[in-house]
């Protein structure tokens, strides 16, 4: 008797995943494991009014939001097109603008949001990648982030693009402190932030408190890097187009009177398209991730892709996934 009914939720899952008519709740940012989610809040009340410009949300109510940020300059004029960072004050009384939030798609590995900054057009492609046939891959827990841009009136714009991340992924609790630091390492540069001091193997309120954050790009491209403040870097950017490829010490709390992000920014000139998307990758690691008990006693496992990775960077340069070798975007 249960086969009727989860051919129910199958026929109704299937739905929502081919027909855009239907209004999920919220549209999946990421989705790699159980503390590795993030989602954008979605109604016709609030993506009418808000748009991509919210702070996304883990996937319990316990957690209000991660301070995921994305910015963009087109020919000087700034925009927001993920984040609510309206508030950000600029010189010469300049504005932050939204990005005008025209439609969406999910399929069952990737979210599209369509926006329009201006006279340009933008995509922003959130992949979450599935991969059974491959057990490496599968268990590389990264998700990737492509933005497309092209002009809506025949002219070249003059466009830069800026996203960063905060130690929010980490802990439950923003009183915690982080250290972090951000690596150079060609063909990719990467942030990585974890909670100090490590808590293995412990959760609160369904948030690890054991894993490192990644936050990794292409080097080249026009990128610049910079870790500090959120409010002193995302101004940074808006007032001048690019980073200043500065580390502020660690450790701080995550989030106090300031705030420290994990930030990338990329010039890509004057054009009329990209030729080829600029690519983030964010990853959540947690390294061991399983006890095992065995008869002997217990035993810590660790993610599968170690056994042909001796760490992180070298996989996340190796993997077909990664920023270098951008991920080719299913069908799906």
């Amino acid at each position: 008797m249960f086969i009727p009914f989860f051919a129910v939720i199958a026929f109704n899952f299937l739905l929502l995943a081919f027909s855009q008519s239907i209004q999920p709740p919220a549209i999946p940012l990421v989705v790699r494991s159980p503390y590795f989610q993030a989602y954008l809040p979605h109604s016709s009340t609030t993506t009418s009014a808000n748009g991509s410009h919210q702070w996304p949300t883990f996937w319990t109510t316990e957690c209000v939001h991660f301070g995921w940020s994305g910015l963009l300059l087109v020919d000087g004029v700034p925009y927001t097109w993920l984040g609510d960072q309206l508030h950000i004050q600029l010189k010469n009384n300049a504005t932050l603008t939204p990005t005008s939030f025209n439609d969406y798609e999910v399929t069952p590995t990737r979210s599209i949001l369509n926006l329009t900054a201006g006279n340009i057009a933008i995509s922003i492609t959130f992949l979450s990648p599935i991969e059974p046939d491959n057990l490496v891959l599968q268990s590389f827990p990264f998700s990737y982030i492509y933005f497309e841009a092209s002009s809506m009136d025949g002219n070249s714009h003059s466009i830069q693009v800026y996203q960063d991340i905060t130690g929010e992924w980490v802990s439950y609790n923003n009183s915690n402190g982080i250290q972090w630091n951000t690596t150079t390492n060609d063909p990719i540069i990467y942030h990585k932030a974890q909670r100090l001091p490590f808590q293995f193997m412990t959760e609160i309120n369904d948030v690890s408190e054991d894993g490192a954050i990644y936050h990794v790009t292409n080097s080249g491209n026009g990128v610049t890097y910079q870790t500090g403040d959120a409010a002193t870097i995302r101004t940074e950017f808006l007032e001048n187009g690019k980073l200043n490829n500065t580390q502020e010490p660690p450790p701080h709390a995550i989030s106090t009177t300031t705030q420290p992000v994990f930030a990338f920014s990329n010039d890509l000139g004057t054009i009329q398209s990209t030729s080829s998307p600029v690519v983030w990758g964010i990853g959540l690691v947690r390294n061991g991730d399983i006890i095992y008990t065995t008869t002997a006693g217990n035993q810590t496992r660790h993610p599968y892709f170690f056994t042909k990775y001796s760490d992180v960077p070298t996989a996340v340069s190796a993997l077909p996934t990664t920023v270098n070798l951008p991920y080719p975007l299913p069908v799906l």
